[in-house]
């Protein structure tokens, strides 16, 4: 009996024919540890894998997918990652607060930095509308602004510390400063901390999934190169450092 594959960090989706030659003249892709070649259509065991399943019709042949790293059971296709993997941030993040006793959270404006640390552009997020512009040709972005503006209230602003922090552990978000800082102040229940105005990166994680695909390049050698090559290059385009301005009240 076939054993059941394990699903690696990235997906490549080759049609059959294609993952056949390729295992002739394309080994290298196919040993490679972070990755998985997905042979259209799907047939056992690869038909009855869930994360392939929830695809759907983004599981097409050319597609190459990684795994977002804060939802490890979902996949995004690379042209969406940036958009997809700064909103499960931003969502990971928002449960953290709740968890924290948050009573609201606001989204106050994205904000798009240059190479040296200056604003280069910014949307203003307020309630019900985006305004504002980023920079020439950055489509993708306004998209981003588009699936993170409003506001979250909650009822009782009960506080599960331990729960809060085991969130950011599994999600991944205990890794990023400002997480962690907001942790350390809602940890001090003598003085607790009431509101915050902060600064979230949500751009860091995506930037190092899309490096990561983009490092595809290397493995993808003869006829199967040509098949992926404009889609390894428009990578290099989505190379943006965003911040949200947030507000949070407990």
């Amino acid at each position: 009996m076939r054993q059941t594959p394990e699903l690696k960090p990235r997906l490549v989706v080759l049609d059959r024919d294609d993952e056949i030659q390729a295992r002739r003249d394309n080994p290298e892709l196919l040993a490679d540890k972070d990755t998985t070649v997905v042979p259209l259509p799907l047939r056992h065991p690869y038909s009855g894998l869930e994360e392939l399943q929830r695809l759907g019709p983004a599981l097409r042949e050319g597609a190459v997918f990684v795994r977002n790293p804060f939802d490890q059971n979902h996949y995004t296709e690379v042209s969406d990652a940036y958009a997809s993997i700064a909103k499960a941030k931003f969502y990971a993040f928002s449960r953290v607060c709740q968890l924290l006793g948050a009573v609201r959270l606001e989204v106050l404006e994205l904000r798009e930095l240059s190479e040296t640390g200056e604003r280069a552009a910014s949307v203003k997020m307020s309630a019900g509308s985006v305004s504002g512009g980023l920079t020439k040709g950055a489509k993708q972005l306004k998209e981003v602004a588009e699936k993170l503006f409003g506001s979250w209230t909650w009822e009782t602003g009960e506080p599960d510390q331990e729960l809060a922090e085991q969130m950011a552990m599994k999600s991944g978000l205990h890794t990023d400063i400002t997480v962690n800082s907001l942790l350390e102040q809602r940890r001090y229940r003598t003085n607790p901390l009431k509101s915050h105005e902060l600064l979230l990166d949500i751009s860091s994680e995506a930037q190092k999934e899309i490096t990561f695909a983009a490092d595809l390049n290397a493995l993808l050698g003869g006829f199967i190169k040509p098949k992926f090559e404009a889609k390894m290059n428009s990578l290099k385009g989505q190379m943006h450092n965003l911040q949200l301005e947030l507000s949070v009240d407990f």
